[in-house]
C-alpha cells in the first residue's frame, strides 16, 4: 500500500492483511514495502481496537516505511507487524518487517 505526497492525508488502514495470506498464516510477498507512507501526513495505520489491526508481514522490504519531511502526524498502532496472525513472534516468510528505520533486528509485534 503507498501514500504518496500531501494530497494524499487523512487515509484509515485498517483491517488488512499485507505479505500474507487472508488466514495470515502463509507468506505473498510483494516485491516491495508493505506499507509506504512518502510526505503524507495524517494518516492512520491500525488502531485501537483489534478490528482495525493490520498484519503486516511477509514482505520483500519494510513491513511499514514512514520518510520524508512532509510526513507528519501519522499513527501506527496496534498491527502485529513481522510475525503470523497470533502475533507470536513467529515470522512468516522473509523480508525486513519493521514500522522504523532502521529496522531492529528480528520480528516483533507492534502495539
Amino acid at each position: 500500500i503507498y501514500v504518496f505526497y500531501p494530497n494524499a492525508y487523512g487515509n484509515q488502514i485498517q483491517g488488512n492483511t499485507i505479505g500474507t495470506d487472508l488466514a495470515g498464516n502463509t507468506a505473498i510477498p510483494n516485491g516491495e514495502d508493505g506499507i509506504y507512507v512518502y510526505y503524507a501526513p495524517n494518516n492512520t495505520i491500525g488502531g485501537s481496537e483489534v478490528s482495525a489491526r493490520n498484519i503486516i508481514s511477509g514482505n520483500n522490504n519494510y513491513g511499514v516505511w514512514i520518510r520524508g519531511s512532509g510526513a507528519t502526524n501519522n499513527v501506527v498502532q496496534g498491527n502485529y507487524i513481522g510475525t503470523d496472525i497470533h502475533g507470536t513472534g513467529v515470522p512468516v516468510g522473509t523480508g525486513r518487517s519493521c514500522a522504523s528505520y532502521p529496522c531492529p533486528a528480528g520480528p516483533r509485534p507492534h502495539r
